[in-house]
């Protein structure tokens, strides 16, 4: 009886394997997008770095400033800031690899990968002096490029880091607790991402702001539209395999020395303790609080983070 039921499940969850290959296989594969819809006025350029063609956005006058996204997200992300940005600095906003419609790696995804690209980026484009801001491993990409004493970083921003990284710790919706539970599991993870739908998905990125109104709907379903790429799932599933690894970077923040600010949302998913111990680690390091706004501050207080960017960079 015993080995009956067994077997029954054994055979039930080998066809879930097999219905999420079918629906992958069966997904219309996107083409990329040939302008912003929310902004028509700006150009989308692509850079090669690395052998990975890498898009991004210019706009502006002044000193560099480069603004890279959140994990499973894209440079659209700050689609509320830059134009005001933009009025104080030269803005570049990339899409990291295997996100937006940036090239997606045969190689699987590494924090080496993410972090040679940023740098293979600013060489590129002959990006000097820099401040570097980022949310999520977006901030936790600039951090480890300081502490390595990359040039042309100035200073960074580092909103929101992603340097707890334990699964279990991440606060947010039960959604996200199951993906970041069962997203880096072997099979099950990549069966549980081929299964997405545009219900879920959107539960998932409305989870990482206060107010789920401060999501542009545009947004979301491009978003939702770039993740239908072919293995854009298979490297979301190393993404989150990676999560355990980014406490690692904490080993290497008393080595930065240029001037970092670390601003957190008040419903970000880190704890107060994940928060303290980031600030004090860090030698120059500054930080504030802004309220009202959870994991995707852009979106959630776009007007505050932009002050508090011009602000940081007037001390400079």
């Amino acid at each position: 009886m015993i080995g009956q039921i067994i077997l029954a499940l054994a055979a039930s969850g080998l066809g879930v394997v097999f219905v999420s290959l079918l629906v992958e296989r069966l997904r219309r594969h996107p083409d990329a997008p040939s302008a912003f819809s929310w902004g028509p006025h700006l150009s989308m350029h692509y850079v090669s770095v690395n052998g990975h063609e890498m898009r991004y956005v210019k706009t502006g006058d002044g000193p560099a400033l480069i603004l890279l996204h959140t994990m499973r997200t894209q440079l659209d992300i700050y689609q509320k800031m830059i134009a005001e940005l933009a009025e104080r600095f030269t803005v570049y906003a990339p899409d990291l690899p295997a996100h937006g419609w940036s090239d997606i790696p045969r190689e699987p995804v590494s924090v080496e990968l993410l972090t040679e690209s940023v740098a293979g980026f600013l060489e590129a484009l002959e990006i000097k002096d820099a401040i570097v801001a980022g949310q999520s491993i977006g901030a936790n990409i600039p951090l480890l490029m300081a502490a390595d004493g990359h040039p042309a970083i100035r200073a960074v921003v580092a909103i929101n880091t992603f340097d707890y990284g334990r699964r279990w710790s991440v606060r947010g919706s039960l959604l996200l607790r199951i993906l970041f539970t069962l997203g880096p599991v072997p099979i099950i993870g990549t069966t549980f991402l081929r299964l997405r739908n545009a219900f879920i998905e959107a539960a998932l990125f409305k989870g990482g702001v206060a107010d789920p109104k401060s999501i542009p709907p545009a947004l979301l379903n491009e978003m939702m539209v770039a993740g239908h790429q072919r293995d854009h799932y298979r490297q979301f599933h190393y993404l989150l395999r990676l999560i355990e690894r980014w406490p690692a970077i904490h080993a290497c923040y008393a080595d930065i020395a240029v001037p970092v600010l670390v601003i957190y949302g008040d419903k970000d998913w880190s704890r107060e303790v994940d928060r303290r111990r980031t600030v004090s680690e860090i030698p120059r390091a500054s930080s504030v609080t802004i309220a009202h706004a959870g994991h995707f501050l852009s979106l959630d207080q776009p007007e505050a983070l932009a002050a508090r960017i011009r602000e940081f960079a007037e001390t400079l």
